[in-house]
C-alpha cells in the first residue's frame, strides 16, 4: 500500500505547487500535458501489459471531447452534465472491448492488424470529423461552452486535472500489484501457455484495451 500512497503522494504535492511557484499560465500548460499524460498512461498500461500497441486512442479522446462540448452546450444541470460525461467514458470502454475481443478472438498474433486498424480508424474518424462542421465545429473545433462546473481553465480547472491524474495513476498502480496485472502481462509473456490454462486471452486484452480507452476518453472529457 506504501508503495502507492508515497510515490502518488510526492506527485501531487509537487503538482500542486506548481501555480503558486510558476503561475496560472504555466500551470495551464502543464494542465494540458498532463491531459495528454493520461492518455499515454492507458497507452503504456496496455502496451506494457499484453503487448499490444494501440494506434487509435486518438478516437476515445476526441469523441468524448466533442461529446462533453455538446453536453456542456445543450445540457445546464451539472449533475445531468457529469452523468452523461460518465455514460460517454463507459461507452468508450465498451466500444473498446467489443473491438479487441472480436479481433483477437480465437488468435493469439493479431497484435500488429489491431494496431493497423485502430490506426485506420483514426484516419476514418478524422475525415468525419473534418467533412461535419456542424458536430465537430470543423477545423477550428468546437466553441462557444462554459468549462465544467465553471471552472476557471486558467485556474481551479487545473487542480481538477491534477486530482483526475492522481487517481489514473494510483489505479494503475494497484491494477501492476493486483492478481490481474499479473494475469495481464502473462498475455504478453506467454499467450498460448495462459490459455491452456483456461484463461480467455481475448477476453482479457479486451477488459485492458477498454481500461485504455476509458482513460482516454476521461482525458477526452478534462480537454
Amino acid at each position: 500500500m506504501a508503495s502507492i500512497v508515497i510515490p502518488s503522494g510526492l506527485l501531487l504535492g509537487t503538482l500542486l505547487l506548481i501555480p503558486s511557484l510558476f503561475g496560472d499560465f504555466t500551470a495551464y500548460q502543464i494542465g494540458l500535458f498532463l491531459i495528454y499524460g493520461i492518455v499515454a498512461q492507458g497507452i503504456g498500461f496496455l502496451w506494457g501489459k499484453t503487448g499490444i500497441l494501440p494506434l487509435g486512442q486518438t478516437i476515445f479522446f476526441g469523441s468524448t471531447a466533442y461529446a462533453s462540448a455538446h453536453i456542456l452546450i445543450n445540457i445546464e444541470t451539472l449533475g445531468w452534465q457529469l452523468v452523461l460525461m460518465l455514460l460517454s467514458v463507459l461507452i468508450a470502454g465498451a466500444i473498446a472491448y467489443v473491438l479487441a475481443t472480436m479481433v483477437f478472438r480465437g488468435k493469439t498474433d493479431s497484435g500488429p492488424y489491431f494496431s493497423l486498424i485502430t490506426l485506420a480508424l483514426v484516419l476514418i474518424a478524422e475525415q468525419l470529423a473534418s467533412t461535419s462542421p456542424n458536430i465537430t465545429g470543423g477545423f477550428n473545433g468546437l466553441s462557444g461552452y462554459e468549462p465544467i462546473a465553471q471552472l476557471d481553465p486558467f485556474g481551479n480547472l487545473y487542480y481538477l486535472i491534477v486530482g483526475v491524474t492522481v487517481v489514473s495513476t494510483m489505479l494503475l498502480l494497484a491494477l501492476n500489484r493486483l492478481p490481474a496485472g499479473l494475469i495481464a502481462r502473462a498475455v504478453s509473456d506467454n499467450e498460448p501457455r495462459l490459455q491452456l490454462l483456461g484463461f480467455a486471452t481475448h477476453k482479457i486484452k479486451g477488459l485492458v484495451f477498454a481500461m485504455s480507452a476509458m482513460l482516454a476518453a476521461t482525458a477526452g472529457v478534462l480537454f
